[in-house]
C-alpha cells in the first residue's frame, strides 16, 4: 500500500492543502485536535525529518516558519512536534504545529506542563540533533516552542507506556475527552467532527 502523503494527488490530502514550495507542502491535519493544527510535510518519501537531506533544511525551516507566523496571525502562538518515527501514525516525516490557545482550552507552555514533567531525557538542538538521535538510536521526540527546540530520546521507550506521558493526543483529551486517540477506532461521528475542524482550519489559515 502506497503513502498517503506521497499521494498529493488523493482527494483527502489534494483538498487540505493549505500552501506548498518546491519541495514541501502544509495541509490541515485530518484528525485534529485544535482548530489550527497543520502539518508540514515533504513531497518525497522521508521516514522523519531526523532522515531530510540537508540541501532540503533551509527550505523546510522557511516553510516552517511561514506557517508558524500564519497561525500566530490568525489564531495563536503554537507549538510544534514531530514524532521521528517513534509514535508515527503514518510513516512519512510530518510536523504538527498546533496553537497554544483556542476556544476551550490554554496551554501556558507544552514544555512546562507535559515534557518536563514525563521524565523523558532531552537535547537542546534542532535538524542536527534529531539527525543525530535518528541514526545513533532510531527515533526521538522533537518538541518546540517560542524558538526553543527540546530533540527528546526515546531509545527504549514502549509506545503504551510512554505515548500517555508525552503523546500530545493524550495530553489535549484533559481539554476534551472527544480528542481522537486513533482515527482507525474512532466512530464516523468523530471522524466527521475533525474533518469539520480541518475544513475550518483551511478556511482560515490558507495562504
Amino acid at each position: 500500500m502506497g503513502c498517503i502523503f506521497c499521494e498529493m494527488d488523493h482527494d483527502s490530502v489534494r483538498e487540505d492543502i493549505l500552501f506548498q514550495s518546491e519541495h514541501f507542502y502544509v495541509k490541515s491535519c485530518l484528525a485534529s485536535v485544535a482548530l489550527g493544527h497543520v502539518l508540514v510535510i515533504p513531497k518525497e518519501h522521508y521516514a522523519c525529518y531526523g532522515a531530510l537531506p540537508q540541501e532540503l533544511e533551509k527550505e523546510y525551516l522557511q516553510v516552517k516558519e511561514k506557517t508558524i507566523g500564519r497561525i500566530r496571525e490568525k489564531l495563536f502562538e503554537p507549538f510544534l512536534l514531530e514524532h521521528g518515527v517513534w509514535g508515527q501514525s503514518v510513516a512519512h516525516a510530518h510536523t504538527h504545529i498546533i496553537p497554544l490557545q483556542g476556544e476551550r482550552y490554554f496551554i501556558s507552555s507544552i514544555l512546562e506542563e507535559m515534557i518536563f514533567p514525563s521524565g523523558v531525557s532531552y537535547k537542546e538542538g534542532g535538524l542536527e540533533t534529531m539527525r543525530e538521535l535518528y541514526h545513533t538510536e532510531g527515533g526521538y521526540l522533537s518538541i518546540e516552542e517560542k524558538g526553543r527546540n527540546l530533540v527528546c530520546s526515546v531509545e527504549g521507550f514502549s509506545y503504551e507506556d510512554w505515548m500517555p506521558k508525552i503523546g500530545y493526543r493524550h495530553f489535549f483529551r484533559r481539554f476534551s475527552h472527544g480528542t481522537l486517540l486513533l482515527w482507525k477506532s474512532a466512530t464516523e461521528e468523530d471522524k466527521m467532527r475533525v474533518k469539520e475542524l480541518g475544513v475550518l482550519t483551511g478556511r482560515i489559515l490558507r495562504f
